[in-house]
């Protein structure tokens, strides 16, 4: 595990918010971070968990002599707009027309749904990180603060094969407001067999691969199926799939128990268990843009622990809104009274319909978006 200590000094963008025509404050333009070589010696204090989601993105450019990871805080819309003024010449920040192979859409798509109104209660921390291999992958695991400071940490999924090309990613945490203070950095690698990718137009997932287990792509399902190594024959007799269902996943509910997780990767989901067995059947996630759910495929009691480890690793839909954030972004254009909303992702064109429910007869409302969070269509009706 490494630690990096980041000095905060403010980004030097003043030159740039002159030319839109007004100054910037400090808190505008966001704060970036070096990578000093010496570890600073903390004082002890409570350490507080923090709520945060990320996204991966890949963005091809070129450190220079800046040590990785770089990390900036980003507590405006001007200030992120002013991050890629200043940054769009030394990695690849544009939008793309679809989601790339490797499961990332553009880093200005990602950034599109962070408006003032994100802004009024959030912030980010965007960290830089360069690899010496594309086939290494990253997750953020925790965020923690100790007194005024706080402790970003990212494992580094690193496959027993990889490609031999450099690769640069930007890391976009969301995170609470806070009123400021040091982000420090904490590197752990996690060693696995490979990385199963799935990327379709309308669904995603990367699982990685422990020691011990592995894994095929279907894109026709899709699926993910994985199975643990040393049985025989070309089919698998115990596996785990992990599909994108379509429309929607549905079982029987006769015998049916269930039990509400939340994974390591923040996200919510259903264990579904059947007449008394202390074994998961199904693992049902939520809150994604699609139905996305985990069999169990005849897994031993001690196999299915190992499978839901793992899916705690896996990365859900990325480059794809979730439930809450549309939900979000409706809400701002919407006008009237409510008392119930319901949203739905259509996955054939890849959008998401939000409709606000009211009090009184004629009193329903519905909003259309794009993937991207743009408001597409706004209709009344009873």
């Amino acid at each position: 595990m490494r630690r990096y200590p980041v000095a905060a000094v403010i980004l030097a963008l003043a030159m740039l918010a002159a030319g839109c025509g007004r100054g910037a404050t400090p808190e505008e333009l966001g704060e970036t971070t070096a990578v000093p070589t010496e570890l600073r010696q903390a004082a002890p204090s409570k350490q507080e968990t923090l709520s945060c989601s990320a996204q991966y993105i890949r963005t091809p450019g070129d450190l220079g002599d800046r040590t990785s990871p770089q990390v900036t805080v980003i507590r405006s819309r001007f200030a992120l707009e002013a991050y890629y003024e200043a940054h769009q010449e030394q990695y690849f920040l544009e939008g793309r027309e679809s989601v790339a192979s490797d499961t990332t859409v553009g880093f200005w798509d990602a950034c599109r749904r962070y408006d003032d109104a994100f802004f009024q209660d959030h912030e980010l921390i965007l960290a830089v990180l360069e690899e010496p291999s594309g086939s290494i992958r990253h997750r953020v695991t925790a965020l923690t603060q100790e007194g005024a400071d706080r402790m970003l940490t990212v494992t580094r999924l690193i496959p027993e094969c990889g490609t031999a090309d450099m690769a640069q990613w930007h890391l976009i945490v969301e995170t609470e407001r806070t009123k400021g203070g040091e982000v420090l950095i904490t590197l752990s690698d996690a060693p696995c067999s490979g990385i199963a990718c799935l990327q379709t137009s309308y669904a995603a997932a990367q699982v990685p691969l422990p020691q011990g287990w592995n894994g095929t792509v279907s894109l026709e399902e899709p699926l993910i199926r994985l199975w643990p190594e040393g049985q025989e024959g070309d089919v698998p007799e115990r596996s785990m799939e992990l599909r994108f269902w379509r429309p929607q996943f549905g079982v029987c509910g006769t015998g049916l128990t269930e039990r509400q997780v939340t994974l390591a990767n923040g996200v919510d989901a259903r264990l579904g268990y059947y007449d008394g067995s202390p074994v998961w059947y199904f693992a049902l996630f939520q809150g994604l843009a699609g139905s996305y759910a985990a069999l169990n495929c005849g897994l031993t009691e001690e196999e299915a622990s190992q499978a839901l480890s793992i899916l705690k690793n896996a990365l859900l839909a990325p480059g794809f809104l979730t439930e809450a954030e549309a939900v979000r972004l409706a809400r701002q254009v919407c006008t009237l009274e409510f008392d119930r909303i319901d949203a739905r992702f259509r996955w054939e064109d890849r959008t998401w319909t939000v409709d606000f429910l009211g009090l009184t007869p004629g009193g329903d409302e519905t909003v259309l978006l794009d993937n991207w969070g743009e408001v597409l269509q706004v209709t009344y009706g009873e």
